[in-house]
């Protein structure tokens, strides 16, 4: 009997752990993407102003580069955050079957886009924000070769 409460109660802990741990990660998505969608916008920002419009290696080459290097690992870090938080939400579930209600925990924070998203309220959003940097990636391209073109 004792044997099984220590069992238990490990489970507890574990569940209460990976619930942090989850959260944490989720705090992490969001900081990750409002850094690097606004690192993007200010370089889109640079490059698109009229002050910086001469032509210079810098804002012709430079800082698209920069753009692309940055949504690439945006892109990965998202991917990691992503893996991170099913491989979370994997071991909560087979907790919350084996031991029934008494663990369940909502854990649909962001799982899902609200429903007045018309055609989209299935998609997860961690593939939504998947598109961000992708999105941005191919803008930086284009404007790569825009400018190697032009030269």
């Amino acid at each position: 009997m004792s044997e099984d409460n220590d069992i238990i109660n490990w489970h507890r802990e574990e569940y209460k752990l990976l619930s942090e741990h989850y959260f944490h990660e989720d705090n992490y998505f969001l900081r990750t993407m409002t850094i690097y969608l606004g690192l993007n916008t200010a370089l889109i920002a640079i490059g698109a102003s009229k002050y910086f419009s001469v032509d210079s290696w810098l804002i012709n080459y430079a800082v698209p580069i920069f753009g692309l290097v940055s949504c690439m690992l945006w892109f990965f870090s998202l991917v990691r955050i992503y893996h991170v938080r099913v491989t979370i939400e994997k071991r909560i579930k087979k907790v919350e079957v084996h031991y029934g209600k008494n663990f369940e925990l909502s854990l649909r924070i962001r799982n899902v886009v609200s429903e007045n998203a018309s055609g989209m309220k299935t998609w997860p959003v961690a593939v939504l924000m998947r598109i961000f940097p992708v999105m941005l990636g191919v803008i930086w391209i284009f404007t790569l070769l825009r400018d190697l073109c032009r030269a």
